[in-house]
């Protein structure tokens, strides 16, 4: 996989850029440190972190069940600034079959820009617009958005299921409930 690529193309003149590569043992543990760092942004408000979660979680799960190869990438930067969270998680394999439906209900709801770059085109949608270009090559897939982190939101209408948030993804709910006891110091009697 070309970093450098990525980095020069969606990070370019950032610091403090988080750069996790996981495959299927370590997707686990990956998944829990992404969040926890964006659990240790206090602007990050609850709701945006309780549905990112998720949305997170099934895109690197699909990298090592959809993308035909051992190892996916995940970066995430989070702008203090502009109170925008960045992230992209990629493959270079034959590409993968994202749950991009939840992941496009956030971003409409509080995302910034979002790109999913597979083969030769680039599906883009930012400000409110949805266009297809053609642009380079990317063997595999490559989803990468930014998230507007200081609007509260409701989770379960972006994980819009029959169910609520909760038990949808039992490492989610988890991970989220033990970085949010971290944040605020809360003792759990689990």
């Amino acid at each position: 996989m070309d970093v450098a690529f990525i980095l020069d193309k969606y990070f370019k003149g950032t610091a403090d850029i988080s750069i996790d590569v996981f495959d299927a043992q370590t997707l686990n543990a990956v998944y829990r440190d992404v969040i926890n760092a964006m659990t240790s942004h206090l602007e990050i408000e609850v709701s945006v972190l309780q549905a990112l979660s998720y949305c997170l979680y099934e895109m690197m799960d699909n990298v090592h069940i959809h993308s035909g190869k051992p190892l996916g990438t995940a970066m995430t930067h989070y702008d203090d600034e502009r109170k925008v969270l960045r992230i992209l998680i990629a493959d270079d394999g034959k590409g993968m079959g994202f749950g991009l439906y939840t992941t496009s209900r956030l971003v409409n709801s509080i995302g910034k820009e979002f790109i999913l770059h597979s083969g030769s085109h680039k599906l883009i949608i930012q400000d409110g617009s949805t266009s297809v270009i053609e642009n380079g090559f990317w063997q595999g897939t490559l989803i990468y958005m930014e998230i507007g982190t200081g609007e509260e939101i409701d989770p379960n209408q972006i994980v819009k299921r029959r169910t609520t948030f909760r038990g949808l993804n039992p490492l989610a709910e988890r991970s989220i409930l033990v970085a949010l006891q971290r944040r605020y110091k809360v003792q759990s009697n689990n």
